[in-house]
């Protein structure tokens, strides 16, 4: 049968369910950060992605951030709602930026909120521990739904000795287990495992009801996550050991760049097909306005 008559499956909005569907089928759960508006509609007309992170490592690819410790609310409330335009079909997560949700329960809530009011994302994430889960559980119980995100976290790396991996130790693996179901607890829908022990990633997956994923956690989980400008290389200053490069954009960029330059200055554009004419009575008309302003005194 030919692909014009062959009759494809109706495409279905991704919700919670349909992912603890997939946990409970062992189906990979495919996430990957999208941060603007042209990749969000590219992966959305794909067809696959199960969600879209906004993450705010997106200011340091598109804004030129150093870290994501300085990420305004307003940076990364702009790329949520260009992400949420160009999705139809994944679901939006925003990723809560450094102190907009630690400090106290009500503020946590408000800033949640303008994500989903503001911004039109449908879940958070929020990176955390048994210590900051509180915050978090009153987040869900305002009925936001979050996910957890444990292990290398950015926010607090310094306290682990930089970015480093983590549960590599059993000591350590264990204090990870106890944030996992601390997470749990809280009503997190979900879990981000990042830069761990497979190890660890595997035994998570296994023993917690929710779906656990993996970013630099092993292939063992429920589902797998990956910074989107890792995929095109479009952050240069480091690339993480767990990302995989697809494609070097920047590379891409440069020859057009360089191709448009030479153009522009070898005049070979633009072209003839690039700019409009006068018809010969507009044109006339206009040359016997120019000679009678010439003329005048």
């Amino acid at each position: 049968m030919s692909d014009a008559t062959t009759e494809q499956p109706k495409r279905k909005k991704v919700t919670i369910p349909k992912l603890y569907e997939k946990k409970k089928n062992h189906e990979p759960i495919v996430m990957c950060g999208i941060n603007d508006y042209p990749t969000a509609r590219a992966a959305d007309l794909v067809g696959g992605l199960d969600i879209a992170s906004v993450g705010d490592s997106g200011a340091m690819v598109h804004f030129g951030r150093d870290t994501t410790i300085d990420v305004p609310f307003v940076e990364e409330l702009i790329m949520v709602q260009a992400v949420r335009r160009g999705t139809k079909y994944a679901m939006v997560l925003a990723d809560m930026p450094y102190m907009t949700y630690q400090v106290s329960k009500e503020e946590a809530i408000r800033n949640a909120g303008r994500f989903v009011a503001e911004g039109g994302a449908e879940v958070m994430k929020c990176e955390g521990d048994r210590y900051t889960a509180e915050n978090i559980a009153a987040i869900v119980r305002a009925g936001i739904p979050v996910m957890g995100h444990i292990g290398m976290t950015p926010m607090t790396a310094s306290k682990f000795g930089g970015f480093l991996p983590q549960g590599i130790t059993a000591k350590r693996a264990l204090e990870l287990v106890d944030d996992a179901r601390a997470m749990e607890d809280a009503g997190c829908f979900a879990l981000l495992l990042e830069w761990c022990a497979a190890e660890l990633g595997a035994y998570l997956s296994k023993t917690l009801s929710i779906p656990v994923i993996s970013l630099g956690a092993g292939p063992y989980c429920d589902g797998v996550h990956v910074i989107g400008g890792d995929l095109f290389w479009m952050y240069d200053k480091f690339v993480p050991q767990h990302s995989k490069i697809y494609v070097n954009i920047r590379e891409i960029y440069q020859r057009v760049y360089r191709d448009y330059i030479n153009d522009v200055t070898e005049r070979r554009y633009p072209e003839p097909q690039h700019w409009v004419n006068m018809s010969d009575e507009e044109r006339l008309a206009f040359e016997r306005a120019l000679k009678t302003e010439l003329e005048m005194p």
